[in-house]
Order: C-alpha cells, then sequence, then structure tokens
C-alpha cells in the first residue's frame, strides 16, 4: 500500500481498501488485497460500485482486480484425479441416501 491514494493521488485521509471483499478470511490479512485510497474516493464504492470500479480497475489492472475477486470467491481447479475422487464419495452418499429414504 502507497502513502496516496491510487486513484486521485491525494495524500490527505487515507485508507486502505481490499480489493477482494475482507469478509473472507484468505484475503483480509494479505497486503497484496489491498490499495490506499482518500476518504472522498473510498466513499465511491458505497455510493455507486460500478463508478467506483471504473476508477479503480484501470489503476490496479483487470487482471489483479480479476485474480482477487476469483480468490474471495473461493474458486479453484481441480486434477482429474481429484475430481474422480469427488464423484465416488458424492456417488457413496448418494446411494446411501436412496437406501435410507422412508
Amino acid at each position: 500500500m502507497g502513502r496516496d491514494c491510487k486513484i486521485c493521488g491525494s495524500t490527505k485521509n487515507l485508507q486502505a481498501h481490499h480489493i477482494a471483499p475482507a469478509r473472507r478470511f484468505k484475503t483480509r490479512y494479505n497486503p497484496s488485497n489491498g490499495v490506499t485510497l482518500c476518504k472522498g474516493c473510498h466513499c465511491w464504492e458505497k455510493w455507486d460500485y460500478e463508478v467506483f470500479k471504473s476508477m479503480l480497475v484501470p489503476k490496479i489492472s483487470q487482471e489483479v482486480y480479476d485474480y482477487w475477486q476469483t480468490v474471495s470467491q473461493g474458486h479453484r481447479s481441480y486434477s482429474v484425479d481429484e475430481l474422480e475422487a469427488i464423484k465416488k464419495k458424492l456417488q457413496h452418499v448418494y446411494e446411501y441416501l436412496q437406501e435410507n429414504q422412508r
């Protein structure tokens, strides 16, 4: 994080902004998930998120924004072997439920 607002360059009333929502533990304390914003620019997030996003993304890059949005949503890639193991476990659960229905 810097010593000036990432959007407008102001050095007054600075605040930390999480690129990905802070409510997700795995992204909350990662400094790479933060940018410094002045209070005025940070307020745009609540006033009109689309305007806020249009101001922030050009400054941090679409790639960085997309990365943190994906990480915060918990998406990940699985190998074929992992997917087969998950499928097998789910099949066992499904069979158990079918057998124990009343």
